[in-house]
């Protein structure tokens, strides 16, 4: 019992054992047995029971984890959720979290929410600075390449000297053979307009497209611009598309006279087309 005790001097005990927490744990000492002890009793099975479901090592939601110190301090995609040494609702997403203060989404998800005891318990540890035992650091997975970097958001560049003929060219090379001489104007039309439409150029349409391009250094972005916004491109290619869909104007076997038509169908079919 220390009921003897003055509150003022409680308080102050208190308040110096938070900033000898703090101070050891910037200088990445361990932190006392009693607030390691106070964190195993009292913190960790709250965060275990109630938190590590969304924010442990198996899944992470909004990239916050809360199964190592490093990880708690560091925060989510959407910031600090606590500041060491301060359990003010002001400086702590967590605590303002828990407390299902307005203007922060309540904690946890699932389940009832923290008791009273359970709150004042990760208060303390925050005041404490956050004691936890140590440990091997815990592998992150919130760390995220930056989408503009993957190849699919990257503009597409010209082969030249590293382009994909340069490599074919070194394996031919060594072969003892050649790259197939260059094909005509006209048969690269038609290549385009078979392989993007599906059908082959009018004699109007060819004279077009050897117009509208430069034969003589291969320029026939013009052509594959027109064919591209061209309706014959949609229905081309959505075909692909509808079959890996499973798409159908009808039911399929049927019997006694029953229509198995869908009628609605097409809006979809149409819809895939006029998206490409």
């Amino acid at each position: 019992m220390v009921s003897w005790i003055p509150s003022s001097k409680l308080h102050g005990a208190l308040v110096l054992g938070c900033f000898v927490g703090i101070a050891l744990a910037a200088r990445g000492a361990p932190f006392p047995a009693e607030q390691i002890e106070f964190f195993e009793k009292s913190v960790r099975p709250v965060l275990a029971e109630n938190c590590y479901s969304c924010h442990g090592a198996e899944k992470h939601q909004n990239g916050l984890r809360l199964d190592s110190r490093d990880a708690v301090i560091k925060g989510g995609d959407y910031g600090k959720v606590v500041e060491p040494g301060n359990p003010n609702p002001s400086a702590s997403k967590l605590i303002r979290a828990v407390k299902h203060m307005p203007g922060t989404e309540a904690m946890p998800k699932k389940g009832d929410a923290l008791r009273a005891d359970q709150i004042s318990a990760l208060e303390k540890w925050i005041a404490l600075g956050l004691p936890w035992p140590e440990e091997k650091a815990v592998t992150s997975h919130t760390e995220k390449a930056n989408w503009k970097t993957h190849w699919a958001f990257l503009p597409v560049t010209g082969g030249g000297s590293a382009g994909i003929d340069a490599i074919i060219g070194q394996k031919l090379k060594a072969a003892g053979l050649d790259f197939a001489p260059a094909a005509k104007p006209e048969t690269l039309v038609r290549r385009l307009y078979i392989t993007l439409t599906g059908l082959p150029p009018t004699f109007d349409e060819m004279r077009a497209a050897l117009g509208a391009s430069d034969g003589k250094n291969g320029n026939y972005a013009a052509v594959v611009q027109s064919l591209l916004v061209s309706p014959r491109y949609g229905e081309r290619w959505a075909r692909h598309w509808l079959d890996v869909a499973r798409y159908s104007d009808t039911e399929g076997y049927t019997a006694g006279g029953r229509d198995n038509r869908y009628p609605h169908a097409y809006t979809y079919r149409d819809w895939v087309v006029k998206a490409l």
